[in-house]
């Protein structure tokens, strides 16, 4: 998690850290607002105070494939770790509030995708649940990664995957389905976290 400490951050990750982050209780209902930063101390995490909406992108190639990045040292959080495809978090605006059909938390994903991995916003995102509000696309892409943000990346297969995590009990049920995963889409169950 993020340290106190922003000598190995630049400066975009420095203007990041002011971006005000959504907080919720445990039912996902807003109940204020607090900066990436805030919401990242060590110590508030700790405290459990500043508990605050974020999302998990996976992404899948024409191979079902899971697209997973390694983060650079210097990024704000789990630098140098193999993580998902992409996250963050909506922020406090307008357009990432919007509640229905999680439009929000799907134009948070999207923005970010650009940022992150220079994937244009057109493409449309399916949102299975709320444990880390988690979307999944399912397609062929052209990535531009931002260097400021991605290490390297990598595609996987669905058995390398297993082999380095053991989540069969969320990720690996609705894999196999990756043509079809509307049986699986559970936008209102809030898994434990």
């Amino acid at each position: 998690m993020f340290q106190a400490s922003k000598t190995h951050l630049d400066d975009l990750h420095i203007k990041q850290l002011e971006e005000v982050c959504i907080v919720i209780d445990k039912q996902d209902q807003i109940i204020g607002v607090e900066t990436k930063k805030n919401c990242h101390l060590m110590e508030n995490i700790e405290k459990g105070d500043l508990f605050h909406q974020g999302f998990s992108v996976i992404l899948f190639n024409t191979k079902n494939q899971l697209l997973v990045q390694q983060r650079l040292l210097c990024a704000q959080l789990f630098q140098g770790h193999f993580m998902d495809s992409c996250s963050s978090h909506p922020l406090y605006t307008p357009n990432e509030l919007e509640e229905k059909d999680v439009m929000g938390m799907r134009r948070a994903a999207l923005r970010y995708l650009q940022t992150e991995l220079g994937i244009h916003q057109e493409q449309d995102i399916i949102f299975m649940s709320q444990k880390y509000q988690s979307v999944s696309v399912r397609c062929y892409l052209t990535l531009d990664p931002d260097a400021r943000e991605v290490k390297s990346f990598r595609y996987m297969s669905q058995e390398e995957v297993w082999e380095l995590l053991d989540r069969r009990g969320f990720l690996f049920p609705w894999w196999p389905y990756l043509e079809n995963v509307s049986p699986f889409v559970e936008p209102d169950k809030i898994h434990g976290l």
